[in-house]
């Protein structure tokens, strides 16, 4: 039960925050043991708690989008949509070859550290902007569509890379960071379903039913918790204290792994 209860509760908290879920995941499993029974099974049905999670915080947003795009005002849904298609190509392309080759805690560390140069320089460069997500084009929303698919990447993390992509199109850190959840709607529900389908085919893993839901219902709060925590917290500050932290870590299992 533990360790599904960490999990869930890892899941939940870096889904959102710019340090990378899968990479966590991973380092969890490597540096504290974490065994579950089908780990890709697993992480996929917690993820269910977190997709949930973005469909009722933002549900007053996607109900006016949708109210948007019956009365013809389809350039965010459009934009949206067509950020979506980089993703949906590079995974159904890479997904085998990334789950065989780059799911490794070196790579993970190496790839954190990288990201939080990206962040740092991004912050130097493009911390200025003040377009409002409203009036985000279609070309713009494919420009950031493009970056979503450095979250293939363990390590990286999907909403890093779209709030970074964002801001470089003249976008605040908050509003980068609303269209980046925006922008996961589409990509981590199909993923989800994706994942749910492949497990139906080889069968769920038996035993664990509570541990899963409690996991799972974990990942669903701590992940209400954390969207609300980044969309306040960017108000006001910036993303270097997540390029901090990437650093830390990447340095310190590279450390790790080096002594071992």
């Amino acid at each position: 039960m533990f360790n599904f209860i960490l999990l869930g509760i890892l899941q939940g908290l870096t889904e959102f925050l710019p340090i990378s879920s899968s990479g966590h995941l991973i380092l969890a499993r490597y540096f504290f043991n974490l065994t579950t029974p089908y780990p890709l099974a697993v992480d996929a049905i917690l993820q269910l708690g977190t997709i949930v999670a973005v469909y009722i915080y933002f549900a007053p947003e996607l109900w006016q989008l949708l109210k948007d795009f019956v009365h013809r005002k389809r350039t965010l849904a459009w934009a949206i949509l067509l950020g979506t298609v980089p993703a949906l190509i590079v995974g159904v392309l890479a997904e085998e070859y990334i789950d065989r080759y780059l799911r490794s805690p070196v790579i993970v560390a190496w790839v954190l550290i990288i990201g939080a140069l990206l962040f740092i320089g991004t912050e130097k460069y493009f911390a200025r902007g003040k377009q409002e997500v409203g009036k985000i084009s279609v070309k713009q929303g494919l420009w950031v569509g493009i970056a979503q698919c450095l979250a293939f990447i363990p390590g990286f993390s999907r909403s890093g890379a779209t709030i970074m992509a964002s801001m470089t199109q003249g976008f605040s850190r908050e509003t980068a960071a609303r269209f980046s959840f925006y922008l996961s709607i589409p990509i981590i529900t199909i993923s989800g379903i994706k994942k749910l389908a492949d497990i139906m085919k080889d069968g769920l893993p038996q035993g664990v039913g509570l541990e899963l839901t409690v996991g799972t219902l974990l990942s669903f709060v701590v992940g209400l918790l954390s969207i609300h925590f980044l969309l306040t917290y960017l108000k006001k500050h910036s993303l270097n204290v997540f390029a901090v932290y990437r650093i830390a870590i990447g340095v310190i299992v590279l450390l790790l792994i080096t002594n071992q």
